[in-house]
């Protein structure tokens, strides 16, 4: 493979919780489904989300998704991790499978919440920071769905590129290469309010104090974070996954067929034979 784009921001789901609710952030995911029992949970499950989430919990059970023309999920890993989805599904605001991260955390840090956790959802830094919002939120590594670390969670980011195209080329790309810098990551760009993407910035004693420990408490998870597909005709796989697992738990479709619908799906975005990219 090649190197496309300098990471300057890194995220992968992880775990938000509110430091003045609960003594510490749920460990498992019974404890989670225990706390969405009570009504204090909320999770992400907008798409992409709930594909995010399916890939999560998969990959911390040991049995993350495929890349490859075979099954992409092991039918019967597919089958417990949607039904580990029903579950908490049936406990949280179904309101839920229209949030975003940023709607969930935004609601957990509102004022009046009693929204306690949001087991997987991707870390903003900025809820970490005291003053941001009315209720400052702490962030943790994901709980754990088997007997696996914080392994397995679905990787996101952001990374900087120069085009081809570019009339400012070698401009461009000193500036690439400054702002992905570990010096400028962990200074001005975190201090700034951005979420760096270099070990430098996540190491800082600065940076974490400043963050209420952001990096620190999810960087177990982040190092064991799993790498979604990459091939052409992946993004519309990714739409229609998501829109299939959002179907199933609305329609309460039988776990078998949505995720043999999800393997078939995901066959379908590999471009034909001698064709040009495919989509599903």
């Amino acid at each position: 493979g090649r190197q496309w784009a300098f990471p300057i921001d890194a995220a992968s789901q992880v775990q938000a919780w509110r430091p003045d609710m609960l003594s510490a952030a749920p460990a498992s995911w019974a404890d989670a489904l225990d706390l969405a029992r009570q009504g204090r949970v909320l999770l992400p499950l907008r798409p992409p989300h709930s594909l995010m989430v399916f890939y999560t919990l998969a990959g911390n059970l040991s049995r993350p998704a495929g890349e490859g023309l075979g099954d992409h999920v092991d039918p019967a890993t597919g089958k417990q991790v949607f039904e580990m989805m029903r579950e908490i599904a049936a406990h949280v605001d179904p309101a839920c499978l229209g949030m975003d991260p940023i709607a969930v955390l935004e609601q957990m840090a509102g004022s009046g919440s009693r929204i306690a956790c949001a087991p997987l959802i991707y870390g903003y830094v900025s809820y970490a920071i005291a003053g941001f919002r009315t209720n400052r939120l702490a962030f943790a590594d994901i709980p754990a769905a088997g007997n696996a670390d914080p392994v397995g969670s679905a990787l996101g980011g952001t990374g900087i590129a120069v085009s081809a195209f570019s009339k400012a080329k070698q401009a461009a790309i000193d500036f690439a290469y400054w702002i992905a810098s570990g010096e400028v990551q962990r200074g001005p760009y975190a201090s700034a309010g951005g979420q760096p993407g270099h070990a430098a910035a996540w190491e800082d004693a600065g940076v974490n104090a400043a963050a209420g420990n952001f990096y620190m408490d999810t960087r177990a998870t982040l190092e064991g974070a799993w790498v979604r597909p990459r091939h052409d005709g992946y993004m519309t796989f990714q739409q229609a996954a998501s829109d299939r697992i959002n179907r199933g738990l609305t329609e309460k479709h039988d776990a078998g067929r949505v995720v043999a619908d999800l393997n078939r799906l995901f066959l379908e975005s590999f471009p034909a034979p001698g064709g040009a990219g495919g989509g599903a």
